[in-house]
């Protein structure tokens, strides 16, 4: 039977089900970020149901003393997860994740290649970028969801940076969502921008898509600032370069490298593979379509593979260390994100005739996810099954914190579960007490935002709280504002130490959004002003020439 183009649309959902079957057979794989993404959507969801609309502070992490966790890390992901665990239950929720993210890939790359390629070779692209060998190892063997998200952005984004003439407004809106779902997303994606409109002022000599394209970064970076703003100038308060470590840094993260801990070397070593077959896979399809007289167009695409390759290598250290942001990629292989999706541009290109090729697409897309999940799927730990997590948070327990987290000059290793709420102390550093110390420390109020406390000191002191030091929980004693110097006490573990004096103080700890917050969200608000204004602009422009044809014709 000769199935119509539109039929071939059925890969798409088809394609995203076969890299989620597993999941949905199996259970979950705990990749190496499984269970910061379920604390994170756990701990969302319950804030959205005290009515915190939007999320600042974990309280979970660190074993009950909190973080400013969702300050720093994107938004869309963990809004996602957040809401598929409400509507759908904790089980279900990360295996509709994965398939929201791999039918969305599915539907960018389409999208991508369909410039390129007739419908049928499109679909055949689309189905095997989103059950690619990467995506099946973000999947299974790391469970980096936001990445994964993120990888439905990147098609978006080249789509609108190799249109021949670049429309600001989609690839703003490209460029944005991809900041707004992982911080290496984005800086991936401003980068892969950047040098297409290089190669392409190289190439085509037009200065006007130049100036189209740098435009769109702004705004696209513009109209994530309300995320991104602060937690750009908040990240001062923390330790973000604990990101960087021996074993999550460019230098020891080049393709075969053997530097770092064992098990760094195999996640290391397995990328690589991963690197090989999709540069094989896209060097072949590349030339098969030099060979069509269809190469032309991938021209400036060959050109962005060479540089990825290339920075993949340790002849980009240079690079890596001194390009702006450029080292919080952390993983070089990161890049194979970007790659896969060339790859898969090169295979639509390639293919002549692809309608007899079209459910044999699907068959290779299952099975790479059936040699790939044996390979990468992570077995859970008993603490590390959704229902375990949940009675961690829900029991207010907590979970781990994340080092790039603290605040600076601490050590939040040395926390750990079932500290009391507070405790007085006559050494800032003295370690919690066993249980509350109900006599002389009453508990008024300990809500996500918000901690009241009435403390009676039999001598001079501290006050040790419960909660990381983060600037932006603001301190007031007895009603009154407390002053700076009070804040200047600094533990190890970096915990709130605050001085007491002998008698009853009422101290109160609200947090308090910086004016920071207010600042990125009025340059989110005026890029999507200014986004409004262009579309009003473009959309006028068209019925402008239209009254233009109908006036000449009358005459």
């Amino acid at each position: 039977m000769k199935f119509r183009w539109r039929w071939h649309l059925l890969l798409l959902p088809l394609a995203a089900l076969a890299g989620t079957a597993p999941l949905m057979m199996h259970g979950v794989s705990c990749g190496h970020d499984f269970d910061f993404h379920i604390d994170n959507w756990i701990e969302v969801a319950q804030q959205w149901k005290q009515g915190i609309s939007w999320p600042h502070w974990d309280v979970s992490a660190n074993f009950g003393a909190g973080e400013p966790r969702f300050v720093f890390y994107p938004p869309l992901s963990w809004m996602l997860g957040a809401l598929l665990g409400i509507l759908l239950g904790w089980n279900i929720a990360p295996a509709a994740y994965v398939f929201i993210s791999l039918f969305a890939a599915a539907v960018s790359m389409y999208l991508l290649a369909r410039e390129y390629a007739e419908r049928r070779a499109a679909v055949i692209a689309a189905a095997l970028y989103a059950t690619n060998p990467y995506m099946m190892f973000v999947v299974y063997e790391r469970a980096a969801y936001a990445e994964l998200l993120a990888a439905a952005w990147m098609p978006l984004v080249l789509l609108y940076a190799l249109r021949p003439k670049i429309d600001v407004r989609p690839l703003a809106l490209a460029i944005a969502l991809c900041w707004l779902t992982n911080g290496p997303a984005g800086v991936m994606a401003t980068y892969a921008v950047v040098l297409l409109l290089l190669f392409r002022v190289l190439a085509e000599h037009d200065w006007k898509n130049l100036l189209r394209g740098c435009v769109a970064v702004a705004l696209g970076i513009g109209l994530s600032a309300f995320y991104l703003w602060p937690a750009v100038i908040e990240r001062r308060w923390i330790q973000i370069e604990n990101a960087l470590t021996d074993d999550s840094g460019p230098h020891t993260s080049f393709l075969f490298g053997h530097v770092g801990s064992a098990g760094h070397i195999a996640v290391l070593h397995t990328a690589s593979w991963l690197a090989v077959i999709l540069f094989v896979t896209a060097a072949v399809s590349y030339s098969v379509a030099g060979r069509r007289r269809s190469g032309e167009s991938l021209a400036i695409p060959a050109m962005l593979l060479g540089i990825l390759l290339l920075l993949m290598l340790p002849v980009s250290a240079f690079v890596w260390h001194h390009a702006p942001q450029l080292v919080f990629l952390q993983f070089p292989w990161r890049l194979l994100v970007i790659v896969a999706v060339l790859a898969a541009l090169g295979i639509s290109v390639a293919l002549a005739r692809a309608g007899k090729y079209a459910w044999l697409a699907l068959a290779l897309g299952a099975l790479s996810v059936a040699a790939s999940y044996p390979h990468f799927r992570q077995y859970c730990d008993e603490e590390d099954v959704v229902p375990a997590q949940i009675a961690a948070i829900e029991s207010g327990r907590g979970v781990e914190g994340s080092d790039e987290y603290s605040p600076r000059d601490s050590d939040s290793s040395t926390l750990k579960a079932g500290m009391p709420h507070a405790w007085l102390a006559k050494d800032a550093n003295a370690p919690p007490p066993e249980g509350d110390d109900t006599a002389r420390i009453s508990v008024r109020e300990w809500s996500t935002e918000e901690r009241r406390m009435v403390v009676r000191a039999d001598q001079s002191g501290y006050l040790v709280v419960r909660m990381m030091d983060f600037p932006a929980w603001h301190l007031r004693v007895d009603g009154h504002d407390a002053p700076a110097q009070m804040r200047t006490t600094q533990r190890d573990d970096g915990l709130l130490a605050v001085p007491v004096t002998e008698g009853v103080e009422r101290l109160d700890l609200v947090y308090r959004e910086p004016d920071d917050v207010l600042r990125g969200r009025l340059i989110s608000l005026s890029a999507a002003l200014l986004l409004l204004v262009m579309s009003a602009w473009s959309a006028r422009k068209p019925l402008a020439v239209s009254r233009q044809v109908t006036a000449s014709t009358t005459l």
